[in-house]
């Protein structure tokens, strides 16, 4: 029996040139792939199509057809049939329609040669396509691959950046500084986004693909990535592991064995190719800088122009009430961990994008964080919240608003846990979270503060209005629109690397090194006077003299004539449900009578706590002041401020007024001893007798303790008028091992009047440790493809030796993975040194980071720009 066979038919199609060369430069795509076409949508492209034989624009139609995803549809905008000229029948739901169009100036067709330009439109779900073309009565033919990226260039593309000098910034940028640090002393780590490398391609792509979005229905998920909202909030879930193949596995203490400690990290390049490398499971390990500087790589090579932000002093409050109760164990106390926590600081990613999905006012920047902290609609992912609802306090508008206003916004409680389990309140305070929120310059290595584009500056009425407004959103509601409040009109400050930032949003204090002087100072009174809050907004007479917040006035200045005390909030609690008399409730004649033997309701009348103190500052009387509470409540006694703002005094004229600081005796080096002292102050006229408990805790950065360094109970007496000055050294022998894979050194005062137990003084401050120098240099002038020659040192600075030393060079562009190096022992004081040559491969400026680790110092990094320049090509 014979056999048949079909042949397949003959191309009429000699050769397709996609001009990758010349299209991807045009596109902003050229450092990505010289081989591979990678456009942009909104923004045609040309390529060249050789035949086989002349051709007649007259008689040979041109139909191309365009697909992506396993399942694409016109309905979906996944698939478009488009020709020259364009007489294709298309269906009414077809969405993302193709274009193109015959180069008359460049064809040509009596050769066969015919150039087309053809245009992506600016809605293209983003992502790898196939280009077939179907030529007159010919079989269709597949042409080749192209990958279709965001256009922020484009004025309809939902991305759209209007300013170059951002776009080069957010988009075209590999390096980065990401701030890390403290509140008051903010440290800059260099960062390589290497965006541009080829292999990004594959990730990226990948990365979309294996999200749980695409594995539960590949057509809907394929589709929906011509939106940034969504893709932002699938890159969101997949930079972390959980729950899905995401790319980092996180962990914030303990043992990193299995992977690497996050402060190896130097960039993301290294992080994504062993992803792709070990076959998409987890990399360890990350913490939140490394998730945001990874996700940023993600969005800029997607096309979304984005930036990483660090906001000091970041509250997770998992509950949404906007309040962190902040614990600290009394002396000989074990801490307990809590849900909730104030972070020394986080980092998150801003997106720019439309979001047509809202009220209007809300287009712009918007927080994405990888970070898995808290689950949105079952995964765990942030965002995108825009960062006008979170000014504005609108709560109600998804994605995560709620979530990331706690972040910049939560008050906080401090808490004295004693030995017996209570629980005693030391300090409300509504102004420590959210401070210095920062992110890099356009253009530059400064700091920028963008605090007053999340928050009104704190204490102001605007602030407190906001605030309350946004405790009153309905958080089930998907959105509803709000009026926006204008934005405060003070100008962001801008700062150097490295400086030291005071407490407000718009001026910082120059300074080149972390310091021990950033701690907070807060004295709560346990004993004071309920005063110095607000009584509330109302008449104090025959209406409510409690609708408003306990503040920072004055805690009733108005007749409470037979009106109710107050049925609002006095600060966090209630002022009382009861009736303040016939006198005046506050700096005035509270009646004849006596202030009450109540309570000032079952919350805090202010900021802090006042037990068994009169209810204002006027005068008691001996009689009854009427049915309602005015004593044994609770008021404000002292305002946190930062130690660089010299002193915090307390505000109770019925106390002496004390003063607290931490005053820096020395740099805080690693490898060094820290050193502080804690001066106090007093103005009363008899001496006074403390306790003061010192705690020294290893601390991570996201306000979890990891070990107790050391701890001292002292008594002092502090004369009057005198400074008395406790001397705090923290040795090296003693911290180095605990501090080790620890972020900061925490340490923390409380300070008791022994004549008045009840009276207690809160004092922290966070050291953030100066590592020792690694010293990087370039010996020749650096061309791509030619040998570079570089040096690296490192010097021990203590008197033990060092093992486990290795160094760790990497930079886009320079190397295509990390280049580790052994290294041996380093004696006391002694240097260790490398020379190595290194081939560049790409042109243009490129950042070198080099760390150093060992037993005693854990990633020490430090980095140079690298200018490439052209390889010079001489005849002879």
């Amino acid at each position: 029996m014979l056999g048949m066979t079909t042949q397949a038919p003959k191309s009429s199609i000699l050769g397709v040139d996609w001009k990758a060369g010349q299209n991807n430069p045009l596109h902003h795509t050229g450092a990505l792939s010289k081989h591979l076409l990678i456009v942009r949508r909104g923004q045609s492209f040309s390529v060249q199509i050789i035949f086989k034989h002349p051709f007649n624009s007259h008689e040979h139609n041109l139909i191309f057809t365009t697909e992506t995803g396993e399942q694409p549809e016109e309905k979906r905008g996944t698939r478009c049939i488009f020709g020259i000229p364009d007489s294709v029948k298309r269906s009414a739901k077809a969405k993302a329609v193709w274009s193109a169009a015959i180069e008359q100036r460049v064809s040509y067709p009596e050769m066969g040669i015919v150039a087309v330009t053809i245009t992506p439109p600016a809605n293209a779900p983003v992502g790898k396509y196939s280009l077939r073309l179907k030529h007159s009565r010919e079989e269709e033919e597949e042409l080749g691959a192209l990958v279709v990226l965001y256009n922020p260039w484009c004025t309809d593309d939902s991305v759209y950046m209007p300013e170059e000098a951002d776009r080069q910034e957010y988009v075209m940028n590999q390096h980065g500084v990401i701030y890390r640090g403290s509140g008051n002393y903010i440290t800059a780590l260099a960062w390589d986004f290497a965006q541009f490398e080829e292999k990004m391609v594959q990730i990226c792509l990948m990365m979309l693909d294996l999200s749980h979005k695409h594995l539960k229905d590949p057509a809907d998920d394929v589709a929906a990535r011509c939106n940034p909202i969504y893709v932002g909030r699938i890159v969101s879930a997949m930079i972390n592991s959980e729950g899905d193949r995401g790319v980092l596995n996180g962990k914030w203490s303990g043992n990193y064995s299995g992977g690497v400690s996050p402060s190896h990290w130097s960039g993301s390049y290294a992080i994504l190719q062993r992803w792709l490398t070990i076959g998409c499971h987890p990399v360890k390990y990350g913490q939140c800088w490394v998730f945001a500087g990874v996700m940023c790589s993600v969005l800029r090579f997607l096309g979304i122009p984005c930036r990483v932000v660090t906001n000091y002093q970041s509250a997770h409050d998992n509950n949404r009430n906007l309040t962190i109760d902040v614990y600290h164990p009394d002396f000989g106390v074990k801490y307990v961990p809590t849900e909730e926590s104030v972070w020394n600081f986080h980092v998150w990613v801003e997106a720019w994008m439309t979001r047509p999905d809202l009220p209007p006012g809300n287009d712009g920047w918007q927080v994405l964080d990888p970070t898995p902290q808290e689950e949105s609609n079952g995964v765990f992912c942030c965002g995108p919240a825009p960062v006008t609802a979170i000014l504005n306090g609108a709560t109600d508008l998804k994605y995560d608003v709620p979530f990331v206003f706690a972040e910049v916004n939560a008050d906080c409680v401090d808490w004295l846990v004693k030995k017996d389990g209570s629980k005693k309140e030391i300090y409300s305070d509504t102004k420590r979270v959210g401070q210095n929120i920062s992110t890099k310059s356009v253009g530059s290595d400064k700091r920028w503060n963008i605090t007053s584009f999340y928050k009104h500056r704190e204490g102001t009425e605007k602030e407190r209005a906001v605030f309350k407004y946004a405790v009153t959103r309905d958080y089930t509601r998907s959105h509803e629109t709000e009026n926006s409040e204008d934005q405060d009109t003070n100008e962001d400050n801008v700062t150097e690397n490295g400086t030291a930032a005071s407490d407000g949003d718009s001026s910082s204090v120059t300074g080149s090194t972390p310091s021990t002087v950033n701690g907070e100072t807060a004295g709560g009174s346990l004993n004071g006077t309920a005063g110095n809050g607000t009584a509330g907004n109302g008449t104090a007479g025959n209406g409510t003299a409690g609708n408003g917040t306990a503040g920072n006035g004055t805690a009733g200045n108005g007749t409470a004539v037979n009106g109710t005390a107050g049925n609002g909030t006095a600060g966090n609690g209630t002022a009382g449900n009861g009736t303040a008399g016939n006198g005046t409730a506050g700096n005035g004649t509270a009646g004849n009578g006596t202030a009450g033997n109540g309570t000032a309701g079952n919350g805090t009348a202010g900021n802090g706590t006042a037990v068994n103190g009169t209810a204002g500052n006027g005068t008691t009387g001996n009689g009854t002041a009427g049915n309602g509470t005015a004593v044994n409540g609770t008021g404000s006694a002292t305002n946190i401020i930062k130690m660089a703002d010299v002193e915090t005094r307390s505000s109770l004229p019925a106390l002496p007024q004390v003063t607290m600081r931490f005053e820096e005796v020395s740099k805080p080096l690693n490898g060094k001893d820290v050193k502080v002292n804690l001066v106090l102050h007093s103005e009363a006229l008899v001496s006074r007798p403390l306790s003061i408990n010192i705690s020294v805790t290893a601390m991570s950065y996201n306000g979890t303790p990891l070990s107790t360094i050391q701890s001292e109970l002292k008594q002092e007496t502090l004369l009057p008028g005198k400074d008395l000055s406790v001397p705090v050294v923290v040795p090296f022998s003693t911290y180095w091992e605990p501090m080790l894979d620890s972020d900061v050194m925490k340490i923390t005062t409380l300070v008791s009047d022994s004549a008045t137990p009840n009276l207690m003084f809160l004092a922290v401050s966070d050291v953030v440790l100066l590592d020792p120098p690694v010293d990087i240099k370039l010996l020749n002038e650096v061309r791509v493809w030619r040998a570079a020659v570089l040096e690296v040192s490192f010097s021990n600075p203590v008197e033990e030796t060092l093992r486990e030393c290795s160094f760790t060079l990497s930079g886009s562009g320079l190397w295509r993975e990390e280049q580790r190096i052994s290294l041996p022992d380093v004696g006391p004081n002694n240097r260790v040194k490398v020379s190595l040559w290194f081939y560049p491969y790409k042109t243009g400026q490129h950042t070198l980071v080099a760390d150093f680790d060992c037993s005693m110092f854990r990633d020490v990094k430090s980095s140079i720009t690298v200018h490439v320049k052209d390889t010079m090509l001489y005849r002879y």
